[in-house]
């Protein structure tokens, strides 16, 4: 399949933009520039903008609208306006297929301290009383088989957010492709699943074309309505919800505001590191494609059976989990509903990590269950120290493999046998996990930070910042984890207090930076 090396080549929908309104416009701001721009659209002058959805996040307002550059410049020069950028395609972070009947190395590996045999059989360990109950998985791709017999009931296919990529084209709400099945399989499938009991909604964002076509894939624009749709309903049902992005284009800002604004919303977003292209397989750091380098997501790494990063596999200082991704085998799409096949990327090792966040969320020893505490379970329940390959352009990864806990009673499932299949290092100073005074723009309070206005929705935010990326990094050190928590393992008594310090510390920045004057 596709992968993320488009993002050297990032394939733009022409006359189709995002305008994204600058950081912390409110709703009114968005309703004002909205009827200015319909206004303009009304008067003789060359000015036109066919509206196509409206992204109404905290933080993250914006829109996607069809217009000419002659518009664009127009745009670009009105006050609330940060940027006019293009809708782009994205594509799955899987690289290859081979079908056959094994059953998957990667669930022992995650229910097991050290790297497991080249070849079966495998058991699989997890707490049957956290196996993902009460958690809702949406899967943000190719749309999802859910008459599988091994999702047994619990999947669902929820709406498609597929832009036609021509006219007349129609996509139907079937996964045509398997992608997105697999990913869910490995997410909570019945024996090729992590969270056996969790609830999976399969969103189709990917168009029906073939691979070859200029158009196939997923557009920016209809992923960022996806993960809009996700939040409502999160607020909506109010269940623990978790969210697989197997996919990756170019860098984007807009994508990254909308998932820092879910994440802050209460709903974990896990995304692939991000794949190299064969037959070279250079990869590259994952701070060079979206969602991977968004700071409030989880992204995760490739890894083999022999505890390898995968060759293929992105890597750097925004990944912040590995998990297996070397010839997995889960659900696929067919005509039994017992299909099964078994391929590769960071797409595979994304739901992995997907999957043992459900098991977090649905466990009910683990009281404090946001996004960031969910986040630094999955490392500190982590196995650390035991992958190699991680030198040269790859030194400076995280050595963490994702991990399910085992506390409570245990149940056990083996499989068959299986032949041999063919982070940053965390702070050691404290202080590191604050941001540093910055009085570069003039605007600081007495604390040293810089300080933004955000104002009731009658008036416009003011001051705008300048850097919407300013709060995002901050936040990224905020939640970054510490050399205590990656070292704690699964004894530290300080574990919960340091992520509290942590999450105290964060929020109370986040409100000097948004609220003092």
């Amino acid at each position: 399949m596709a992968d993320t090396e488009a993002a050297l080549a990032p394939k733009v929908i022409p006359g189709r933009w995002i305008v994204r309104l600058k950081a912390f416009a409110s709703e009114g701001t968005k309703t004002s520039h909205l009827s200015t721009v319909r206004g303009r659209n009304a008067d003789p002058t060359p000015f036109n903008v066919e509206v196509h959805h409206e992204y109404n996040l905290d933080e993250a307002r914006a829109y996607s609208a069809s217009f000419d550059d002659a518009t664009k410049e127009q745009l670009e020069q009105l006050a609330e306006v940060a940027s006019v950028e293009p809708v782009l395609l994205y594509k799955h972070s899987a690289i290859s297929s081979v079908t056959n009947p094994e059953v998957p190395w990667g669930l022992a590996r995650v229910s097991n301290n050290g790297k497991v045999p080249a070849t079966g059989p495998y058991t699989y360990k997890y707490n049957d009383a956290a196996a993902g109950q009460g958690v809702v998985a949406y899967v943000l791709d190719t749309g999802i088989n859910d008459k599988h017999v091994q999702f047994e009931g619990r999947a669902v296919k929820g709406p498609v957010f597929v832009t036609p990529p021509y006219p007349d084209t129609v996509t139907s709400d079937d996964d045509n492709q398997g992608h997105g099945t697999h990913c869910a399989g490995t997410i909570g499938s019945k024996d090729y699943g992590v969270a056996k009991k969790v609830d999976i909604i399969g969103i189709k964002v990917f168009n029906d074309l073939p691979d070859g076509d200029d158009r196939a894939g997923a557009t920016n624009a209809d992923i960022m309505a996806a993960i809009e749709y996700v939040v409502q309903e999160y607020k909506s049902h109010g269940k623990p919800s978790v969210i697989n992005l197997s996919l990756g284009g170019p860098r984007f800002e807009p994508m990254d505001a909308t998932i820092a604004a879910a994440v802050r919303a209460g709903v974990i977003v896990v995304c692939a590191a991000g794949n190299a292209s064969p037959p070279t397989f250079q990869a590259r750091d994952a701070d060079t494609t979206s969602p991977a380098r968004t700071p409030l997501a989880i992204t995760v790494a490739a890894s083999d059976v022999g505890d390898k990063i995968a060759s293929f596999s992105y890597y750097g200082k925004l990944i912040d989990i590995i998990a297996p991704g070397v010839q997995v085998k889960s659900t696929w799409i067919g005509p039994n509903n017992t299909e099964t096949n078994t391929i590769s990327g960071t797409s595979m090792a994304c739901p992995h990590v997907v999957g043992i966040a459900a098991t977090i969320l649905s466990n009910p020893k683990v009281v404090n269950k946001s996004p960031f505490d969910v986040a630094s379970e999955l490392l500190i329940l982590a196995d650390k120290n035991r992958i190699t390959g991680l030198d040269g352009r790859k030194q400076g990864t995280i050595d963490a493999v994702s991990q399910v806990s085992l506390q409570g009673k245990v149940n056990l499932c083996t499989s068959v046998s299986i032949p041999t299949p063919s982070g940053a290092i965390p702070p050691t100073d404290p202080e590191s996990l604050m941001p540093q005074p910055d009085d570069s723009d003039g605007d600081a309070d007495a604390s040293g930070y810089s300080t933004y206005d955000l104002t009731p929705e009658t008036r416009e935010p003011s001051p705008l910042p300048d850097d919407p990326w300013e709060m995002l990094e901050y936040d990224r050190k905020c939640f970054r984890w510490s050399e205590e928590a990656y070292n704690s393992g699964k004894t530290s008594s300080s574990k919960l207090s340091q992520r509290s310090a942590v999450e105290e510390a964060s929020s109370q920045g986040r409100e000097a930076l948004r609220n003092k004057v």
